[in-house]
């Protein structure tokens, strides 16, 4: 968090000075309008410019749709990882898992992978909101408030380009995911 609240002090003073396009340079992640999927990938300086949902793990805060090789070295080895060939992008699709979440990446342009998704594996971690694995639904919307979407199968929170999606059995959460909703191919 510390070093979200650095990054946006920074980017704010050297705005002023003009110096927004260093910061950007700087950012994590690009954009990529050569890759044949025409997939938009935010860096963090935009991340925090658009204020989408940030789910914070092990005092790291994880930006969907920033690079996966910055989360990865910042939490270190992760306890599995399963790769398959993607139906939906070019190369490989990768899940790695650590204590309590999962992290899915995706691959634009087949060479750098994203973050695309964050999914909880059990009660041990918390969105930044305080929900949790456990919960109610009246808990959820009492955090979130109504929800953007909501379906048979999941009630979705949408912002900025992100989705927060919690999956409730008999009435219990059971799965919450996050989901870069602009990693989405024509």
């Amino acid at each position: 968090m510390k070093k979200a609240i650095l990054i946006l002090c920074t980017a704010v003073l050297l705005t002023a000075c003009g110096g927004e396009s260093e910061i950007e340079n700087q950012a994590t992640g690009l954009h990529d309008e050569t890759a044949d999927n025409n997939a938009y990938i935010v860096s963090t300086y935009e991340m925090l410019q658009l204020g989408g949902y940030i789910f914070t793990y092990r005092n790291y805060d994880v930006f969907l749709g920033s690079r996966a090789d910055e989360l990865l070295e910042a939490l270190g080895e992760p306890t599995d990882i399963f790769a398959a060939e993607s139906c939906a992008f070019l190369g490989m699709d990768y899940i790695y898992y650590y204590p309590g979440v999962h992290f899915t990446t995706f691959s634009p342009d087949g060479e750098v992978d994203y973050i695309l998704t964050v999914t909880f594996n059990d009660d041990s971690v918390e969105t930044a909101e305080g929900a949790y694995i456990g919960m109610s639904m009246e808990q959820i919307m009492s955090i979130y408030g109504e929800p953007s979407e909501t379906n048979a199968a999941r009630t979705s929170y949408i912002k900025d380009g992100m989705s927060l999606n919690f999956i409730f059995d008999e009435g219990v959460l059971i799965d919450i995911t996050y989901y870069y909703d602009n990693a989405i191919t024509d």
